[in-house]
């Protein structure tokens, strides 16, 4: 399996935060792989064969056009034949500023994008020799997202405050958060709401380990070393939220494996 990433163009970084494409050399056996959440929304084009997901306990195709939401737990991805996936990865309040959805409607749903907003997707994953030329489908999307998105828009403090809890990776205190970009926690709590899916508390936590997770994939296992560089409090801390997103004790996951999720957190 072939995976590289693209970073956008720089007027488009407050929207996205990266392209990824995975692809493999002709059909493959079915493999079952995992995704863990990491805070990102992310838009997700297949140009092969179709993907099945199991996100709620069944499985069922992905469309070929869709927008994940928020995810707070591990959900399983498999293929049916030939990968050729482009994700485009967005900053956390994207989907709602870029396609007025309600992120809360979204949270730990992955679903076909909306009619209203499939014309320019489905043009593309129409031909499925695009993904040869990724670089210029990329092209075409940003030159769709420019024409689309008023980047001169204001920035309500809400705004500013979840960029620095992204930038963070989590590990601030909100109350110093609120005060910082002076806001206060209700006001933040509906931006959070609205914008992201999740509550500030819960969004830091998933950020927080998504973290932990990329440090993971680097050093050796020393739990308690690496939760405390993380800024989690305890050892048994980061062993409860591995549990709550993964579904797995750390001992047990495979972070040497070839899984959709190591290939996105790596990035």
């Amino acid at each position: 399996m072939n995976y590289k990433s693209y970073k956008p163009e720089p007027s488009l970084n407050q929207y996205i935060r990266e392209y990824w494409v995975m692809n493999s050399e002709g059909d493959q056996a079915s493999v079952e792989r995992k995704i863990i959440p990491d805070g990102f929304p992310e838009l997700i084009l297949h140009f092969g064969d179709p993907y099945e997901i199991n996100i709620n306990g069944h499985w069922e195709e992905q469309n070929s056009c869709s927008v994940a939401g928020q995810i707070r737990k591990k959900y399983s991805l498999r293929n049916t034949g030939h990968t050729a996936i482009l994700g485009i990865k967005l900053q956390p309040a994207a989907v709602a500023q870029i396609f007025n959805l309600d992120m809360s409607d979204l949270v730990d749903q992955v679903i076909p994008l909306p009619i209203e907003h499939r014309f320019v997707w489905e043009s593309l994953i129409n031909d499925p020799n695009n993904i040869d030329k990724i670089t210029d489908v990329i092209a075409f999307i940003e030159e769709h997202l420019k024409a689309i998105i008023n980047v001169e828009m204001s920035r309500p403090p809400e705004q500013d405050a979840l960029d620095h809890l992204v930038n963070k990776n989590g590990s601030i205190d909100l109350e110093e958060l609120c005060q910082t970009f002076l806001t206060n926690e209700r006001k933040l709590a509906r931006y959070f709401k609205s914008n992201v899916g999740l509550s500030p508390k819960v969004y830091s936590r998933i950020l927080r380990f998504a973290h932990i997770i990329k440090l993971l994939e680097g050093h050796e296992k020393n739990w308690a070393e690496i939760s405390n560089y993380a800024e989690l409090y305890d050892q048994a801390d980061f062993i409860n939220s591995f549990k709550d997103f993964t579904g797995e004790e750390p001992s047990n996951y495979g972070f040497s494996q070839e899984t959709m999720a190591t290939f996105f957190l790596k990035t």
